[in-house]
């Protein structure tokens, strides 16, 4: 088994991008991308005309089995990083055999917070909880999301009482 050891970006005509990992660039993106067999990229492909997509390296390695771990990290990354914007199918069997059993990203619902919409995981990241610490907060507490982001944790021995942790340092 070849190493792959090249991670890849299109980026075509409508904004949208794909990337892709291989050992060979020359012989995947040969004959004008026809190996490209997943339903969204070769409809892409048929539609802006492979002269159309430009086409980088993002990152190439030593062919080695460490490089191999970091060559799908570095894809999987990408791919989230792209989130909406991606011909890529995170969920299809091609992805999943490739990148192993990696935890799948939470789901695309997005929350608008003060005039802002994003994705729930980029919310959870930002102020580092989980969804279901929010969602428990927003359930026990009654407490809004913007809330349930943005107070902090309630020391242990006030856990019993959060709403008056929270009122006594003026967050309520």
């Amino acid at each position: 088994m070849k190493l792959r050891t090249i991670v890849y970006k299109f980026t075509f005509p409508d904004g949208y991008v794909y990337i892709g990992s291989t050992c060979d660039t020359q012989t995947r993106w040969a004959k004008d991308g026809e190996k490209y067999t997943t339903p969204k990229i070769a409809d892409a492909i048929r539609r802006f005309g492979w002269e159309n997509i430009k086409k980088e390296i993002v990152l190439q390695l030593e062919p080695t089995v460490e490089n191999q771990t970091q060559v799908l990290n570095v894809e999987r990354e990408l791919i989230r990083a792209y989130d909406g914007r991606s011909y890529n199918t995170m969920g299809s069997s091609e992805y999943a055999e490739k990148v192993g059993n990696f935890r799948r990203s939470l789901p695309k619902k997005q929350w608008c917070i003060d005039g802002v919409s994003r994705p729930v995981s980029e919310w959870c990241a930002e102020y580092g909880k989980s969804l279901a610490a929010i969602q428990k907060r927003m359930s026990d507490h009654g407490l809004t999301l913007k809330q349930a982001l943005t107070f902090p944790n309630v020391p242990i021995e006030m856990r019993r009482h959060a709403l008056e942790y929270w009122h006594s340092i003026g967050c309520l």
